[in-house]
């Protein structure tokens, strides 16, 4: 009787392994599907009334500073970008838009940094964020990620010209921008 049981529960783990296999080579193949009908990028990063030129909806936000920020206190030409803690991608690219947006002399009035989260977890955001512009933290149901830009994942990058999206990203690098030497 003991060697039944064991020959069944081998017999069953190996089937599971089979089926495991199965699963795992399935989503490699709609991930792969996925890629290719992306382009390798995410798609519709933000909604497309923020980007097909009708403009963003003017907005007004609180700085974690308590300065009242607004569309026209950016001025005609901005980098914007939202984060939310927990996010993987988020994490390596926090470091990356701190480099391109820093510059001398402190926090720069074209930059804003929406960081999306509860306040426990946004502390290392706002503080890496802070030098390099002005940033706004949300909860996650954030009127200017979702409703203002229509922002559908993150990190999410843009370059906001007279009031309409003229690059988006997942990644600074997305943005064509000219590094900071």
């Amino acid at each position: 009787m003991g060697t039944a049981v064991v020959v069944v529960v081998a017999a069953l783990g190996v089937v599971n392994l089979l089926f495991s296999f199965g699963v795992i080579r399935r989503l490699r193949e709609q991930a792969e599907q996925l890629d290719r009908l992306a382009g390798g990028r995410v798609q519709d990063l933000f909604t497309p009334a923020t980007t097909d030129g009708a403009g963003l909806a003017g907005f007004a936000a609180d700085t974690v500073t308590g300065d009242r920020i607004t569309d026209s206190t950016l001025g005609p030409r901005y980098l914007v970008a939202f984060f939310s803690p927990g996010c993987s991608a988020c994490t390596v690219q926090l470091p990356l838009f701190v480099a391109q947006a820093g510059q001398p002399g402190g926090p720069r009035t074209d930059v804003l940094a929406v960081v999306v989260g509860p306040e426990a977890d946004a502390g290392e955001y706002v503080g890496a964020l802070s030098a390099v512009g002005q940033v706004v933290r949300q909860d996650d149901d954030s009127h200017l990620a979702r409703s203002v830009f229509g922002v559908r994942g993150f990190p999410a990058f843009a370059v906001v010209e007279d009031g309409r999206i003229v690059a988006e990203g997942t990644a600074v690098a997305e943005l064509g921008l000219t590094p900071v030497s």
